[in-house]
């Protein structure tokens, strides 16, 4: 079996600043998140009066509530979350559902990721090898780092983007923007 680590980092700083980082990227994604939605307006539109059409009640935080839980890669599925591990004195991250928001070819939630100074590049995949620019060394500590954890997403913490308070706020941007 081969592994794939995919969106990982580790964080060169201390746990306090991790957590205002992820609050601040929180906002970042409700406004990406509110754009994504705009962006399918007329999708969403459709969903409705299909709902009204075989005469179900349509409400747009009980769908898109139920798009996360059914965990498909739609485009209505806003789900997204970030897990920290905590390992050999490293914390390492790996982001999740941010691929998604996708803005004329650019992707802003990646860019958000790849330009913050104290996030590096983690990622990891046993069936290649290792990149040049990394020593044997490096590749070695990542290979280890992330074959100790076994199953990613269970044997780290979830940071939720997509919370029912976030998703509220997203909801009432998306009707301010779509009136």
């Amino acid at each position: 079996m081969s592994t794939k680590i995919y969106n990982a980092y580790l964080w060169d700083g201390t746990v306090e600043e991790l957590m205002s980082f992820l609050k601040e990227l929180r906002k970042k994604y409700a406004e990406e998140a509110t754009l994504h939605l705009v962006q399918f307006s007329g999708w969403l539109k459709h969903k409705e009066e299909e709902y009204k059409s075989e005469g179900k009640y349509f409400s747009l935080s009980i769908y898109l509530r139920s798009c996360i839980n059914a965990g498909l890669n739609e485009p209505d599925n806003l789900d997204a979350s970030a897990a920290v591990y905590f390992h050999r004195g490293k914390i390492a991250l790996q982001f999740f559902g941010f691929e998604l928001f996708s803005r004329d070819g650019k992707r802003p939630m990646m860019e958000l990721l790849r330009s913050e100074p104290k996030l590096i590049e983690y990622d990891f995949w046993n069936n290649v090898d290792q990149p040049e620019e990394l020593t044997e060394e490096q590749w070695d500590d990542r290979k280890d780092f992330w074959d100790f954890l076994q199953v990613p997403c269970e044997d780290g913490l979830i940071y939720e983007f997509s919370s029912r308070n976030t998703l509220w706020e997203i909801i009432s941007n998306y009707r301010e923007k779509t009136r």
